[in-house]
């Protein structure tokens, strides 16, 4: 079974609340300056850097809206960035969080991810993976960051054919993004 777009923004879709009637400290804010895009969520102690190597910030998918979600496209590639910061309680682990996620791929009838490998890379906890599309099947990265009551929830994906190029690209994007506390 191959992912169709709308089958990938329904799943997104169900983890994530509203965005409307967030309390203005609870919503993300992005800076745009020279060289990055900073991420931060006011009641927050964390600041996530994401080079902006190509990137662009673009509005959630339909069915993503939520105050702390961000999406970028772009850069080499190219790739999506997306993901949410929350509070981390909400994280369980990776473990639960990857049974939670393909369960959920699962009941909407998407199909396994393929050749599944659980990393760490700096600070991050990471999943990398590979997904059937509909044009092919694609490379993905899962990646999470615990630090001072946040949880960095961060999806990194290569529109190119799944490689291990593709692979190495996104993992690269991945080390290159800095969280530091304010």
């Amino acid at each position: 079974m191959k992912l169709t777009l709308g089958a990938l923004v329904a799943a997104i879709a169900c983890c994530a609340p509203s965005v409307a009637g967030a309390p203005a400290d609870e919503t993300l804010r992005v800076s745009e300056l020279e060289r990055v895009f900073e991420l931060s969520v006011p009641v927050s102690r964390l600041v996530m850097s994401i080079p902006k190597a190509g990137l662009v910030q673009m509005n959630a998918p339909v069915g993503a809206n939520h105050p702390r979600y961000f999406y970028f496209v772009g850069g080499a590639g190219p790739m999506n960035l997306s993901g949410w910061i929350e509070s981390a309680q909400r994280f369980r682990g990776v473990s639960e969080f990857w049974k939670s996620e393909t369960g959920g791929w699962r009941r909407q009838g998407l199909p396994d991810p393929v050749d599944v490998r659980f990393i760490k890379v700096g600070g991050w906890e990471a999943i990398v993976y590979d997904m059937s599309s509909p044009v092919g099947s694609n490379s993905h990265v899962r990646a999470h960051w615990v630090q001072a009551g946040t949880w960095i929830d961060l999806h990194i994906s290569t529109i190119q054919s799944a490689s291990a190029e593709s692979r190495n690209k996104l993992l690269e994007m991945l080390r290159s993004i800095e969280v530091r506390e304010k």
